[in-house]
């Protein structure tokens, strides 16, 4: 999910192809894709910019749940700098 927030950032929160410090994942497809994909679900990651998207911090897993999957996240600024973040899934 991408948010501006109330100061004018962006804020990105979402899965990262891979886990944290790994540059592969296993890919699968069938009921999931018709191509083989990442479907890395056990980390939710954040990120935020501030120059309209052009570069972005580094991201920082905020969720991590080993042989789950946190995945759709959403986010609400319930006040300027409160961020609150939820998932649809969270096995």
């Amino acid at each position: 999910m991408l948010k501006r927030l109330a100061s004018g950032r962006l804020l990105l929160v979402w899965n990262q192809l891979y886990p944290e410090g790994k540059t592969t994942y296993e890919r699968r497809s069938g009921n999931y894709s018709q191509r083989a994909g990442s479907w890395h679900r056990e980390e939710l990651s954040i990120a935020f910019s501030d120059n309209d998207g052009e570069s972005w911090t580094p991201p920082t897993v905020i969720a991590r749940k080993a042989k789950t999957w946190i995945s759709y996240p959403y986010v609400l600024e319930r006040h300027p700098g409160e961020i609150w973040i939820t998932t649809m899934q969270w096995d």
